[in-house]
C-alpha cells in the first residue's frame, strides 16, 4: 500500500479521533468489572448498544452477594435512582423469532415495566429483513467508551484462565454451566469516546425517530475511567469503522470491509486474527492473495472448533470449510495456520472464540463487533475500532505486547515468554508451535475438513448473505425441500389433541382414576355449571384471556363442550371466540405491526398481505386452517388495519363449520364415555378421518399457494414493512 496511513475517512473509517488512553479488556470478567466501575462513576449519560441483553446477568461473580447485587437490570435501576441527572439509553436488536429460545423472554417488557423512568429501552427493528443490529458499544458521559464483541447477555462471562470447572461460569440456561468463552473489548477515552456517543445517537434516532438531548459531562467532572484498568496505549489516533446496510434510500456503508481488506494486503510480516467466523468472500480473497506471494506474511487464524447456535451450527462451519479449502490451496509457501484454543483434563474442552481481533506487523490492532463474514461486511450494523502505530516506537511496542497477551493466554504461558520466543524464532508460527502443550494450547483445526456438497453451497450462502434477504427465504433455505411443504403432522396437531382428550376420558372411565374421580362426580360439576347464571360470563372471560395469552382455541372450545350441554356449550364457545377475537384484534391495532411482529415473527407480514388481498374470504379460510394460529390472525388483522366489519363477519362465518363439527365430535365422545357402543366408536373414528382429510384438502387447495413468502430480488424490490 502506498498510503502513509490505512485510515482514510469516508473509505476505511468514519472518523479518526484522538484517545489519550486505550486499554484492551480480554474476556468477560475484566470487561464486566470495568463496566461496573464506569457505571458507578457515571453522572449524566450511559449509552448501551448491543445485539442482545439480559437483565438477569450478574456482572460480578466472586460471591453470592456480589452476583445478586450486580444483576444488570437491578444494578442499572439502583444507579438511576441514586443519580438524579443520569439518563440511561439501551438499544438492542429487535431479534428474529428464530432466536427467541436463546434470549430473555420479552426483555422490552421486563425493562419497560420494572425500570426507572430515566432508563430508556428500545428494540431496534430499523434495518432490512435478514439484517441485524450488531454493534456492541457502551459510552459513559461521552468521556469513555467500550467497543468490541461482548454483549451483556448469558454465556458471555469468563476469566482468562478459562477453568474447566469454574462454578462462576453459570447461568439460567441448560446446561447451567457453559463452556469456556473468549471475547475482547477495547476501552477508549477523549475524542474517540465522544464520537462513539455520536454514533449511538445517530442509531437511536434512526431506530426511534427521537433525539437524545442530554448534555455531556464536563472535563472537570469525575473521570469515569475504571481505576482497576491500566491503559495499554496512550495518545493514539483511533479509527472508527462501520457497516450500515442500505436503508431508506441511503447506500450501504462498508468501512469495515475496506479496512479489513486494506490492512490484510498491507501486511508484510504477520497477520494474527481471532474471529468467530471465516466466511467472507472478500476477506478470503485478500488472504489468499497474501498467501500466494513468495515473501508474504504469516497468517495465524484463531477460531472456534465449531460455530455455535442452532442457526449457525453446521451451516457457518460448512461455509468456513469452503473458505479454508481455498486458502489451503493458495498456501504454496506453508505460511497459514488455523488453530482452535482448548483446555484439557481427562478430555478436551474447546474454548468458544467469539472475539473479533486483528493484529498486523506490530503496527496495527483492531477490535470490534464485526465477524469475518459476508453479513458483517454488508448487512449487519457493525462498529470496529483500530489503532496504527506508524513510526511511533512506543505504540509499536505496546501493540506487540498485546499480541503476546492474546497468544500467551491460549498457550498458558507468560506474555514475556511468548515475546521472547517470537523474537528468537523471528516467526509467530514457529513460536506458537514451540509452546504447544497438552493442557492449554492452540490446536490445529482438523486437516480433514468436512466435505460440503456443491448443491448445499448456495443454500448455505443464505446464512451469510452479501445483501439483505427475506427471513422466510433464509429459513426455507435451511430446510430440505420436502420439509418446506405442508406435512401431515401440521394438520394432525388438533386431531392429536382430541385423541389425547378422548384417551384421557376413556382411561378415566375404565381405569383406577375412576376410583378417585367418578364420572358421576364429573357430570355433577358439569350440571352445576350448566344451571349457573354466571357460566356464560365466566366462559367468555376465560376465552378472552386465553386468546390473549395464545391458548389454542381448540383447547378452550373442547373443554367448554365437555363441561356443558351441546347447545349451551356451542353458544358460549361461539360468543367466547368472538370476544377473544375482538380483544386481540384491538390489541394488534393498538400495538401496530412493528410490535406485533416482535411477538409473532414475520408470519404477520404474510398474513397481513393475504388478508388485505382476499378480505372476508381470507378470514373465513384462516379460521378453518389448523396450521394458522387464531390469535396471530387476530393481531395481524388489527395491526394491518383490516376492516373491523369484514373481520368480524369473516370470523363469525369462519368459526361456525369447525365449531359445529367439534360440538358433534365432543358430544359423541361424551355419549361413548357414559354408554360405550360399537356404533359410537365407529362414528368417532369416521369423524377423525373426515377431519384429517378436510384439513389436508383445505390447506393444499387454499392456503399454501397464497401464503408463500415473497422473495426479494435486487435493490429495487420492496422490503417487508
Amino acid at each position: 500500500m502506498n498510503q502513509d496511513s490505512l485510515f482514510i475517512e469516508g473509505r476505511t473509517c468514519w472518523r479518526k479521533r484522538k484517545a489519550e488512553r486505550a486499554a484492551v479488556l480480554i474476556d468477560g470478567a475484566d470487561y464486566f468489572s470495568a463496566f461496573v466501575e464506569a457505571v458507578d462513576r457515571a453522572q449524566k449519560l450511559i449509552l448501551i448498544s448491543g445485539w442482545d441483553i439480559d437483565s438477569r446477568v450478574p456482572l460480578l461473580r466472586s460471591t453470592v452477594e456480589e452476583r445478586t447485587r450486580t444483576q444488570l437490570g437491578d444494578f442499572l435501576n439502583r444507579k438511576a435512582a441514586r443519580t438524579p441527572d443520569l439518563h440511561i439509553y439501551i438499544l438492542v436488536w429487535d431479534f428474529a423469532m428464530i432466536y427467541a429460545l436463546d434470549r430473555e423472554l420479552l426483555p422490552v417488557f421486563k425493562l419497560g415495566w420494572r425500570t426507572h423512568r430515566r432508563i430508556h429501552f428500545h428494540m431496534d427493528s430499523h434495518h432490512p429483513f435478514g439484517a441485524s443490529h450488531h454493534q456492541k458499544i457502551v459510552v459513559v458521559d461521552d468521556r469513555i467508551a467500550f467497543c468490541g464483541g461482548l454483549d451483556f447477555t448469558k454465556r458471555r462471562w469468563d476469566t482468562t484462565e478459562h477453568r474447566i470447572d469454574d462454578p462462576r461460569r453459570w447461568d439460567l440456561s441448560f446446561p447451567p454451566v457453559y463452556k469456556p468463552f473468549h471475547d475482547v473489548q477495547l476501552l477508549v477515552d477523549h475524542e474517540a469516546a465522544a464520537s462513539l456517543g455520536e454514533l449511538f445517537r445517530e442509531r437511536w434516532k434512526s431506530a426511534t425517530g427521537k433525539r437524545i438531548d442530554i448534555a455531556r459531562a464536563t472535563r472537570q467532572s469525575t473521570d469515569p475511567w475504571p481505576t482497576s484498568v491500566s491503559p495499554h496505549l496512550t495518545d493514539v489516533d483511533v479509527a472508527i469503522a462501520r457497516t450500515v446496510p442500505p436503508m431508506d434510500g441511503r447506500p450501504s456503508i462498508r468501512e469495515v470491509e475496506a479496512l479489513f481488506r486494506d490492512s490484510i494486503l498491507a501486511a508484510q510480516s504477520y497477520i494474527y486474527i481471532e474471529n468467530q467466523y471465516l466466511t467472507s468472500s472478500i476477506i478470503a480473497q485478500a488472504l489468499a492473495q497474501q498467501l500466494s506471494r513468495r515473501q508474504g506474511p504469516e497468517i495465524i487464524l484463531v477460531a472456534p472448533l465449531n460455530t455455535t447456535g442452532w442457526l449457525a451450527e453446521g451451516g457457518m462451519t460448512a461455509l468456513r470449510a469452503l473458505v479454508l479449502k481455498k486458502l489451503y490451496a493458495a498456501d504454496h509457501h506453508h505460511r497459514l495456520r488455523v488453530y482452535y484454543p482448548m483446555v484439557q483434563d481427562s478430555k478436551e474442552h474447546p474454548i468458544l472464540v467469539h472475539a473479533k481481533v486483528m493484529i498486523m506487523d506490530d503496527t496495527f490492532i483492531r477490535v470490534g463487533s464485526s465477524n469475518l463474514s459476508n453479513r458483517s461486511m454488508a448487512i449487519d450494523t457493525e462498529c470496529d475500532l483500530a489503532v496504527e502505530a506508524g513510526s511511533n516506537k512506543s505504540t509499536r511496542v505496546a501493540i506487540a505486547h498485546l499480541r503476546d497477551l492474546f497468544i500467551s493466554e491460549h498457550l498458558g504461558v507468560s506474555p514475556e515468554e511468548c515475546g521472547q520466543r517470537i523474537s528468537r524464532f523471528a516467526s509467530v508460527i514457529a513460536a506458537v508451535e514451540s509452546m504447544q502443550n497438552s493442557h492449554r494450547t492452540l490446536k490445529p483445526l482438523p486437516d480433514q475438513l468436512p466435505e460440503v456438497p456443491q448443491t448445499f453451497e448456495l443454500s448455505f450462502l443464505l446464512l451469510d448473505p452479501e445483501k439483505p434477504v427475506a427471513p422466510e427465504q433464509l429459513v426455507a433455505s435451511l430446510l430440505p425441500k420436502e420439509s418446506r411443504k405442508m406435512k401431515i403432522w401440521q394438520v394432525m396437531k388438533p386431531v392429536g389433541f382430541l385423541t389425547i382428550v378422548a384417551g384421557a376420558i376413556v382411561a378415566w372411565r375404565w381405569s383406577f382414576l375412576g376410583e378417585y374421580m367418578s364420572v358421576d362426580v364429573f357430570l355433577g360439576w358439569a350440571h352445576d355449571l350448566q344451571i349457573s347464571r354466571l357460566t356464560p360470563a365466566l366462559i367468555i372471560a376465560l376465552y378472552t384471556a386465553g386468546t390473549a395469552f395464545l391458548v389454542p382455541l381448540i383447547v378452550l372450545t373442547t373443554m367448554t363442550l365437555i363441561l356443558l350441554d351441546p347447545l349451551t356449550g356451542f353458544v358460549c364457545a361461539f360468543a367466547g371466540s368472538l370476544s377473544g377475537a375482538i380483544v386481540t384484534y384491538t390489541l394488534g391495532y393498538l400495538l401496530g405491526r412493528g410490535r406485533v411482529r416482535r411477538l409473532a415473527g414475520t408470519q404477520v407480514n404474510r398474513l397481513s398481505r393475504y388478508l388485505t388481498r382476499r378480505g372476508i374470504t381470507a378470514v373465513i379460510l384462516a379460521r378453518n386452517l389448523p396450521t394458522v394460529s387464531y390469535t396471530i390472525v387476530n393481531m395481524a388483522a388489527g395491526a394491518s388495519r383490516f376492516s373491523f366489519r369484514d373481520y368480524l363477519l369473516g370470523t363469525a362465518f369462519g368459526i361456525l363449520p369447525g365449531l359445529s363439527a367439534l360440538t358433534l365430535f365432543v358430544n359423541c365422545l361424551k355419549s361413548f364415555m357414559v354408554e360405550p357402543q360399537p356404533f359410537s366408536f365407529i362414528f368417532l373414528l369416521a369423524l377423525v378421518i373426515l377431519f384429517i382429510t378436510a384439513g389436508i384438502w383445505t390447506h393444499r387447495r387454499f392456503f399454501h399457494p397464497h401464503l408463500q413468502p415473497e422473495v426479494i430480488n435486487g435493490p429495487g424490490s420492496k422490503m417487508y414493512d
